[in-house]
């Protein structure tokens, strides 16, 4: 296979972080390519170091300079015009001929060498690991969004019994919500996850003191929001299901493209500013009085069924932005 070189100048590339099959990532690499920007696309958990090879240089003067070589691609680290990060595969398929403990090491090596310098590369990066890191924690974004003006339904986050009790007392009628999306399969291999779920205050006993479990008053809500933000740009998506959790069934939605009321639309600017980041989709419900309610936003959040169902050009928005190497 021949291998293209990225430079300086318009063959500057916009280097995509992302597996195999993700479709976002695909529908953006085929926007770019329609706008002649060159892409170079690794899986760092998976190409590295077998598909690629690295070399960083930090010297006085010259800052980091270096190549990105996959076997398609030769990158140089200084020519890169933006970062697009998806949700790439965890560093460690590329050592399982390892012992368990040098593979530990090779692991922990990848991930801070080949992730330390995608990370310090000076540019454009949608979005951010380290912020994206970060705005993933649910606390994380409840506490920014009220910090900026956006309302919250009353939420409880504990490993006390009693304090969900307690919780569920005042507030109720209440909800369950994981804090953290993980990998379940049942003994069939068959993917399982856990919808937002009505809690009944008897429900509530000790094993709540095994972990941290989210608690939330249940909102009354005519209608949820999906917020896709790009660099500045919302796309802005009415999902009406009538369902606790619309992800539990997407036959059952209607989508209508709406704009969000200028005050909430401000401090969902104020909010992605807040948690450095360029992209997020942003979970919204709006109730019967009009108020809207922010839920969570994920920097990773995948965006294809909203564009395929409403025709909003997202794809075109983000890779307009990784073109520009810049925000708005």
């Amino acid at each position: 296979m021949s291998t293209h070189s990225y430079g300086t100048g318009p063959c500057r590339p916009v280097l995509v972080c992302a597996p195999l099959g993700d479709r976002s990532a695909d529908a953006v690499i085929e926007a770019l390519g329609r706008r002649e920007v060159p892409v170079a696309r690794i899986d760092p958990g998976v190409d590295f170091p077998l598909g690629s090879t690295l070399s960083a240089c930090f010297d006085p003067g010259r800052g980091m300079t270096g190549v990105l070589e996959t076997t398609s691609r030769r990158v140089l680290l200084d020519a890169v015009r933006a970062v697009y990060h998806r949700q790439a595969t965890d560093y460690g398929p590329a050592f399982t001929h390892l012992s368990d403990q040098d593979a530990l090491f090779a692991v922990a090596q990848a991930r801070h060498g080949l992730g330390g310098v995608l990370a310090a590369l000076p540019c454009l990066h949608v979005n951010h690991p380290h912020a994206a890191t970060a705005a993933s924690y649910k606390p994380v974004g409840l506490a920014a969004a009220l910090r900026v003006g956006l309302s919250v339904p009353p939420t409880l986050i504990t490993s006390d019994p009693e304090a969900a009790r307690a919780f569920a007392k005042r507030h109720g009628p209440i909800v369950y919500k994981v804090l953290r999306t993980v990998r379940y399969r049942d003994p069939d291999d068959r993917p399982l996850t856990v919808w937002t779920t009505a809690v009944d205050p008897d429900d509530i006993d000790d094993a709540v003191a095994g972990t941290a479990h989210l608690f939330q008053a249940r909102v009354d809500a005519v209608a949820d929001l999906r917020v896709t933000f790009v660099g500045g740009r919302m796309f802005v998506a009415r999902i009406d299901s009538g369902l606790l959790d619309w992800r539990s069934d997407y036959d059952r939605h209607r989508y209508d493209v709406v704009d969000l009321p200028e005050p909430v639309a401000a401090a969902v600017t104020r909010y992605m500013r807040d948690q450095r980041l360029c992209y997020g989709a942003l979970d919204l419900a709006v109730t019967s009085s009009g108020e809207h309610l922010f839920y969570e936003c994920n920097p990773l959040g995948r965006y294809g069924w909203i564009e395929a169902a409403t025709g909003m050009p997202i794809s075109a928005a983000i890779a307009d932005l990784l073109r520009n190497g810049s925000p708005p």
